[in-house]
């Protein structure tokens, strides 16, 4: 295919300049970025163009834009049909027709490769971009896309499950029958705080939203709630105990927030990493402002992080529970050059007469409350912090917001 001048096909030369390009595009729109991830996604459509192609303009040796489109097929068309994925152009070479050239690009690959449509999504705010592609012919459908994002570590790559590590069936149950303390002290808080601002309903998201404990307690006062969890075993248990709200498995980091009332983060969930992602801090503040975004004027944000003495003076805890015949063991060790906090985590639950034994490490990202409240100030929050949950007190190392939309 002949490419518009000065787009070319990507090479491996191009790689670092891309995923340049790519960092920069995803901050300006506050999406999480894996590296790795896209590191792999360039390659792949550079080796098997039969999945469509990444385009690069080269001006003078600098790559200053880059267009992805990929393929797929469509009953609704037809045959083929193909997607503009993403197009950004660097801020020091907009507003010279690179973005209309990637577009007439992308519509002379469809062409040519029989695609019967060719789709692209504008963000809301984006209106001139909706502009130049309706002038092209571009129509909206009428029709809202909805989009559900798998986490990596779920997804089979066809060798290997990958699972992830966090609260599988027999700790989640034990976290949920022993430790739902701090869920409740969290939603007691957070309705004290809804009602002082007069709010009686509405629509709270529930980020890492455990086994459903705060969300019963807001959906019986009469909030409509959304939680999310990585855990299916967590989101298992929160459908039962919580049916009168809905509950997706999924990362805390894609999921979308809009027209709400409130967003909680309760446990610490700031900070867990996870096969594709280690929280820092810009990757907090990244989200925070999509939460500010999404939340209602008067909305509330409330979350906890933890940060460095978590693990006490020492730097290392080691703590043993009794539940019910079930043992859990923890075994936790701060690392303060890396500001990470890792918890190996033995549950020993009653099978049949005997104990099965399953181990969990789980790895989280230490924040320190000041530079938390530089990000919440950033964004646009006012917050404040808190040393407690109603009745129960945050150790050293732990920390809660309550932050406001004004």
């Amino acid at each position: 295919m002949k490419c518009p001048t000065p787009y070319r096909p990507q090479t491996a030369a191009d790689h670092e300049a891309i995923l340049d390009l790519m960092r920069a595009y995803y901050a300006e729109e506050g999406y999480p970025f894996d590296a790795a991830r896209a590191s792999t996604l360039l390659n792949e459509l550079r080796n098997d163009p039969c999945w469509g192609g990444v385009w690069v303009a080269d001006l003078g040796g600098e790559v200053a834009a880059y267009v992805a489109v990929t393929m797929g097929r469509s009953f609704e068309y037809g045959g083929r049909d193909a997607f503009v994925d993403e197009l950004f152009v660097a801020p020091a070479w907009r507003g010279n027709g690179l973005g209309t050239t990637a577009i007439q690009l992308a519509e002379n690959l469809s062409i040519e490769r029989g695609v019967a449509a060719l789709h692209l999504e504008v963000e809301p705010h984006r209106h001139r971009a909706a502009r130049l592609y309706r002038h092209r012919g571009y129509n909206s459908n009428g029709r809202t896309l909805m989009t559900k994002r798998f986490d990596p570590s779920d997804i089979s790559d066809g060798t290997s499950t990958d699972a992830l590590d966090l609260y599988d069936v027999d700790l989640a149950r034990v976290h949920h029958e022993h430790f739902g303390h701090v869920a409740r002290g969290a939603a007691e808080v957070l309705l004290e705080a809804l009602h002082e601002r007069g709010v009686e309903s509405g629509a709270v998201v529930e980020l890492a939203c455990g086994t459903g404990v705060s969300a019963l307690a807001l959906t019986q006062a009469g909030f409509d709630v959304i939680g999310v969890d990585i855990s299916p075993a967590m989101i298992a248990i929160a459908t039962k105990h919580a049916p009168d709200a809905g509950f997706v498995t999924g990362s805390l980091w894609a999921c979308p927030i809009d027209d709400c009332v409130a967003v909680t983060a309760i446990g610490e969930a700031f900070g867990y990493c996870s096969a594709s992602v280690t929280p820092d801090a810009a990757l907090l503040e990244r989200r925070l402002e999509t939460i500010w975004k999404g939340l209602r004027p008067g909305g509330v944000l409330l979350f906890d992080v933890a940060g460095p003495g978590r693990s006490g003076p020492s730097g290392r805890r080691t703590l043993m529970w009794n539940h019910d015949d079930s043992f859990v063991c923890l075994d936790e060790r701060e690392d303060g050059d890396t500001a990470t906090l890792t918890r190996t985590i033995d549950t020993f639950a009653p099978r049949g007469g005997l104990h099965r034994h399953r181990r969990e490490v789980h790895r989280l990202s230490l924040f320190e409350p000041a530079r938390v409240e530089q990000a919440l100030n950033a964004v646009g929050f006012r917050s404040e912090r808190l040393d407690r949950y109603a009745h129960f007190e945050l150790p050293e190392g732990w920390t809660a917001f309550v932050a406001t939309k004004e």
